[in-house]
């Protein structure tokens, strides 16, 4: 966490260190403890400094820059392996639990584009996803048109996969 912050606000940088400096240096009964009161202030300090739209758009940004993968839209990236995609949603701070849906559908309307016109894609046979939102969301994804493959009780999370032409079927 403490890399990731300071590479996505690099001008923070000096200001993140001492935060969690400070919080280091205090005693805590446990992990536990330490964990919540570094997420409270770090919280607090992310919400005086910057918007959450600029928040968002620069987890993002380093998310994509770090793992190498593509946006869609605002929500959803992607990375490619071979003769599949595997969909990753990216933090969104400031909308609603029906603005998140629209904004996946959107993102995979314009991945279906993606997969009929950029020639880089041709080879894809599969599209995935694997988190703890599938776990979460099982219903939903099967009603969009995804199939659940592996579910995880001990993790909580779970793999959903549509086939290319299903996905540009329902999408495109």
């Amino acid at each position: 966490m403490r890399q990731n912050t300071t590479e996505t606000l690099p001008e923070k940088e000096e200001e993140i260190e001492q935060l969690i400096h400070n919080l280091e240096n205090l005693n805590f009964q446990n992990d536990s403890e330490l964990h919540e009161a570094l997420s409270v202030s770090l919280g607090d300090f992310l919400s005086k400094n910057f918007s959450p739209t600029e928040l968002e758009e620069r987890f993002r940004e380093n998310l994509t820059k770090q793992s190498g993968w593509e946006t869609a839209n605002r929500i959803l990236t992607f990375g490619v392996y071979n003769d599949e995609v595997h969909l990753h949603i990216a933090p969104v701070f400031s909308e609603s639990v029906a603005e998140v849906k629209r904004l996946f559908f959107e993102g995979l309307r314009v991945l279906a584009n993606l997969l009929q016109s950029d020639p880089r894609l041709h080879n894809i046979r599969i599209i995935t996803g694997q988190s703890w939102i599938v776990y979460e969301h099982q219903k939903l994804l099967e009603r969009m048109g995804f199939s659940i493959t592996n579910l995880d009780e001990a993790e909580k999370a779970g793999r959903a996969e549509i086939m290319k032409e299903k996905l540009i079927e329902l999408y495109g």
